[in-house]
């Protein structure tokens, strides 16, 4: 594999595209060391080939169903997705504090909740 930097690709564009489709060996361009592009040469693919991607992929449902009987289908499960509630759940309850003459300041919310949660405020 031949390795160039950006500035040679820029310089040597037409030589490189040349090679590459002569020979068939990829060029790696590099910046400052780093490989940022290959140029590689082209693969035409047939396409009567699936995608091997597509050959996993299974249609349970006919694709030539009428839109509109698919679309009463999925409000039909939906109304009765909706007509079972889940059961309900008792509300949440909070314990009073009797804060009485010991909240001098209710400005200071680091303060009341150290008094509420029985801790002495530092």
């Amino acid at each position: 594999m031949k390795i160039v930097t950006i500035e040679e690709a820029q310089a040597q564009l037409l030589a490189l595209l040349e090679a590459v489709e002569a020979t068939g060996e990829p060029v790696l361009i590099c910046r400052q060391g780093t490989p940022v592009a290959d140029l590689v040469p082209h693969r035409s693919r047939s396409r009567l080939v699936p995608h091997p991607v597509m050959q996993h992929i299974r249609l349970d449902d006919d694709p030539t169903t009428p839109l509109d009987e698919v679309i009463h289908t999925v409000l039909r499960t939906g109304l009765v997705h909706l007509e079972t509630r889940p059961p309900t759940q008792a509300p949440y309850r909070l314990t009073p504090v009797c804060l009485g003459p010991h909240l001098p300041d209710l400005d200071n919310i680091a303060e009341i909740l150290a008094i509420a949660e029985r801790e002495g405020f530092r």
